[in-house]
């Protein structure tokens, strides 16, 4: 589930406290996140092992709402250093399956090296696919593969920018980046792409390749706007400080970091929909597809 949402559902749901807790929770510690944007902000504060949760005591009562009753439950705390479980939809979906209505669905963070001849083999004669970047995959399963089983022609999908050494500030357009493959036997369904929070850096550069295909469509959140290399300064007292090295525009020459990517259609993950156990983005997918001529 998105954490963002998960937030919410804190204050709003689950864990009741008073809409002006909220905000300052928020005041508090919005200042001391490094983040692109508001979503990419929410989504660190609302990790597991971020500065939401993170107390010197050994156990925190929470007040628990359900269905306008509350009682106070005492949870005992961890160690940030613990390992733990955390059940989002990385682990409860598959790497690939079929949905209903012959819809093949990829969740790419799971997929393995060599998994992609077997996925388009299962998913080849699918109406269409539904593509969750709503994760960060390895960078083996990306723009190329995607791309070349996607894609009947090679189209850019992005611009890249680099700074002039001989110019310092001066930041140059220097290569336009395509993908796809000139093979008539690509996939010849619809492709739908979820994103959210969740989907920064490689994600947000695959997902950009897979708006690229021909009749895609984005749905979902604002990302993290955090797309390119990544930049190592070290800096006195033993502080190493980080930032995007490159440039990374769509192809129309708009900016992506701090912005994210395009998104074609909002579709939110509602608080309704996580206490009903429902992926309110996921069934948004399916029912464009369906209702697609």
């Amino acid at each position: 589930y998105s954490l963002k949402h998960t937030l919410k559902v804190q204050y709003q749901s689950i864990f009741y406290k008073p809409l002006r807790t909220k905000y300052l929770i928020l005041k508090k510690y919005s200042n001391t996140i490094a983040a692109s944007n508001y979503n990419s902000m929410l989504c660190d504060l609302a990790n597991p092992l971020g500065r939401l949760f993170r107390t010197k005591e050994t156990t925190i009562d929470f007040t628990i709402k359900n269905l306008n009753k509350y009682k106070i439950v005492k949870v005992p705390t961890i160690s940030r250093m613990s390992k733990i479980k955390i059940n989002s939809l990385n682990s409860v979906n598959p790497a690939y399956k079929i949905l209903d209505g012959n819809i093949g669905y990829i969740l790419p963070v799971k997929l393995k090296p060599g998994d992609f001849d077997s996925l388009k083999a299962i998913l080849n004669y699918t109406k269409a696919l539904i593509i969750d970047m709503r994760c960060r995959p390895a960078p083996e399963n990306g723009v190329a593969l995607f791309g070349n089983w996607l894609k009947r022609a090679k189209t850019p999908f992005c611009i890249i920018t680099k700074m002039s050494v001989a110019t310092p500030g001066m930041s140059l357009y220097r290569d336009t980046i395509k993908n796809g493959t000139d093979k008539p036997d690509c996939y010849h369904g619809r492709v739908v792409v979820i994103v959210d929070e969740h989907t920064f850096s490689s994600s947000e550069y695959l997902s950009m390749a897979l708006a690229s295909v021909p009749h895609a469509i984005v749905i979902g959140t604002t990302t993290g706007g955090a797309d390119g290399n990544i930049t190592f300064v070290p800096l006195p007292g033993g502080i190493k400080a980080n930032f995007s090295g490159i440039g990374i525009l769509n192809p129309d020459g708009t900016e992506t970091q701090r912005v994210g990517v395009k998104i074609d259609r909002i579709v939110p993950q509602t608080v309704k929909g996580l206490i009903d156990g429902r992926d309110d983005q996921l069934e948004e997918a399916i029912k464009i597809i369906k209702d697609a001529k």
